[in-house]
């Protein structure tokens, strides 16, 4: 065990150099709209939430930037818990594999999701391996 002190310094180095990223103070317009992030089937039940923003319409525009659903959101009242104004859309009617963004009538657009077939695979295989 000579280079158990070089081991040890090299996975402090290693842990040291994984630490998240500070905060710049700017908030990500992200948080706002919150999705399954692993994606969707393309026929189950598709929804998202709108947390503490004042949005009332959405749309959905695929790769291309392009219109692919619109809907209307729903005012679901307060979370008690997070005490978050929350308002929900529906996706369900969208059945088209691929990627897609959310966009809200503010302007206000989300990260992009999947939708397709064996969507959940690579995560079952991952949660299997470890």
């Amino acid at each position: 065990m000579k280079n158990l002190p070089l081991l040890l310094a090299l996975f402090g180095m290693i842990l040291m150099s994984c630490q998240a990223p500070v905060p710049t103070g700017k908030p990500d317009q992200h948080q706002h709209i919150r999705f399954n992030q692993l994606g969707y089937y393309p026929t189950a039940v598709k929804e998202f939430v709108v947390t503490d923003h004042d949005a009332a319409t959405f749309a959905i525009l695929d790769e291309d930037g392009k219109k692919a659903l619109e809907g209307t959101l729903v005012n679901k009242g307060t979370w008690e818990v997070s005490g978050e104004t929350v308002s929900a859309g529906i996706l369900s009617d969208l059945s088209k594999p691929g990627s897609y963004t959310i966009q809200l009538n503010t302007g206000l657009s989300s990260a992009p999701f999947e939708i397709k077939a064996g969507i959940y695979g690579p995560a079952l295989d991952a949660s299997v391996k470890s």
